[in-house]
């Protein structure tokens, strides 16, 4: 009788294994589609906060939500759902936001794809221990390039801001549709 259960045991963690389940029985589509929607769940989150700030300061006042308020519904998010969830860049403004080797080769893949005129797509692929998603991050209007364009975009107020909170501040340069980073979830597969 024990044999059997044992038997039943180890064919069940076959199929689950086969069936590339992660944390909490959930396939890999299933990690993904949830990662997509809680990006999509941050992307609004930090585009309403961004609202507020520009509506009662301008871009100056706005650099406050990506320095403070960002890392804090990252944060939150990544407790509430029980993995990492986070923004990152190669141009990046704050330290954090650095890419890890797999986030950098994303983003060269990317890079790769644009220069043959594709438009960079989701990637959702196991890491080691790790299943990874991460999606595209475009600079989506005339308003993204007030604090991340040119010199010529960004008025002197907002610069004086942004030099004074971020010293060694890469993120500027940008046009509307460029690659300006992503948004990477990172589910744990072992415990």
């Amino acid at each position: 009788m024990m044999t059997k259960k044992i038997l039943i045991f180890l064919s069940l963690v076959t199929v689950f294994s086969f069936l590339g389940c992660g944390p909490s029985g959930k396939t890999e589509e299933e990690m993904k589609t949830n990662s997509l929607n809680y990006f999509e769940e941050m992307q609004s989150s930090l585009k309403k906060e961004l609202k507020k700030a520009m509506e009662s300061g301008g871009p100056s006042h706005a650099v406050s939500v990506c320095r403070d308020i960002s890392p804090a519904i990252e944060s939150e998010m990544s407790k509430k759902y029980g993995l990492t969830i986070r923004r990152f860049s190669d141009k990046n403004r704050n330290l954090d936001h650095q890419p890890d080797a797999f986030e950098s080769s994303v983003l060269s893949r990317w890079q790769s794809e644009i220069k043959n005129g594709n438009k960079p797509q989701v990637v959702a692929e196991k890491d080691g221990e790790n299943f990874r998603v991460v999606k595209p991050i475009l600079i989506g209007d005339a308003l993204c390039l007030k604090c991340h364009g040119s010199p010529s975009e960004i008025d002197a107020k907002t610069q004086a801001v942004l030099s004074e909170k971020y010293p060694n501040d890469k993120a500027t340069g940008y046009s509307t549709g460029d690659l300006r980073g992503a948004f990477s979830a990172v589910w744990k597969l072992s415990k």
